[in-house]
């Protein structure tokens, strides 16, 4: 039997990393019926927001390429109170800002909760959670301290890694898997230095071609990606989202993007089952 259910009002730490703000609902409510009873695996963590909100699974895990993302996730998880020790001092200061810039870019891992508490600095305060330009805006650390001790619960039975995510799919994947993936969308990929480049979109989908476990893919919708998986046995679904990033200039602009993924999303979850049994739901499918 699976743990305790996950909150439903967890808060990630910084969900807009990365420049998006995933959309974890309509996510969870793609996965198959059985997800619970599945392994749970995050191939490309970010801001965790998938996992913090989703109820558990019997088994779980998660990755992330970047080793300052991963460091933070084990401290929040193994020495929370630390962490919180090592913020609760901290000011909104762009010379600050800078000095941890360049102490995290001369890296210093012999010290992990201080590595941590520079990482979590320099995300929340800087432009659009991007850690390279300072924003400018006042942010309190403490009014963090609550999503720490929660986000710490929560990841009490999740195994974390830091590995190339062609090997972590390998060492995860079976038949009773199921993975979420939300890799750096096609032309990003610089924001991510060398952890992934353009021929990691390839290798990415011949290692979900091969794949024994389900899957669903969060990807910005363009021709290399719709060309990529547009094979039988696939579904594309094409979705919007708010552009949050743009809203300050071009209030109610939308982000088109598109899930994939080997089974068929639109089976509906047990709670919204109808009295005749799984009742499918509207899905734009562009592919299937």
């Amino acid at each position: 039997m699976y743990p305790e259910k996950g909150s439903d009002i967890i808060q990630p730490l910084f969900p807009w990393i990365g420049g998006k703000q995933a959309l974890y609902r309509m996510i969870i409510d793609r996965f198959p019926s059985d997800y619970r009873e599945r392994k749970y695996v995050e191939v490309f963590g970010g801001g965790a927001s998938v996992l913090l909100n989703k109820d558990r699974s019997v088994r779980e895990a998660i990755n992330d390429r970047n080793s300052n993302l991963v460091n933070l996730y084990r401290m929040v998880r193994e020495r929370p109170l630390e962490l919180q020790d090592r913020l609760r001092y901290v000011l909104n200061s762009r010379e600050d800002f800078d000095t941890i810039k360049r102490r995290l870019a001369q890296g210093h891992n012999k010290d992990p909760v201080k590595w941590a508490a520079d990482f979590f600095q320099l995300i929340k305060q800087s432009y659009g959670g991007g850690g390279t330009s300072f924003g400018g805006s006042p942010r309190s650390m403490r009014a963090a301290f609550p999503i720490i001790d929660a986000v710490a619960e929560r990841l009490q039975y999740v195994v974390i890694e830091n590995m190339d995510f062609e090997r972590f799919i390998k060492n995860q994947d079976g038949p009773g898997t199921l993975f979420y993936l939300d890799p750096p969308y096609v032309l990003t990929e610089d924001y991510y230095g060398k952890l992934f480049g353009p021929p990691d979109h390839f290798r990415l989908a011949d290692l979900l071609m091969e794949a024994q476990g389900l899957w669903l893919l969060s990807y910005n919708y363009c021709d290399t990606v719709v060309a990529l998986y547009s094979v039988p046995g696939i579904y594309i679904e094409k979705v919007e989202r708010i552009n949050n990033l743009a809203q300050r200039y071009d209030p109610g602009a939308v982000y088109e993007e598109v899930f994939i993924s080997n089974y068929d999303t639109s089976i509906v979850l047990p709670d919204q089952i109808s009295l005749t049994g799984y009742a499918p739901v509207e899905r734009n499918f562009i592919w299937k």
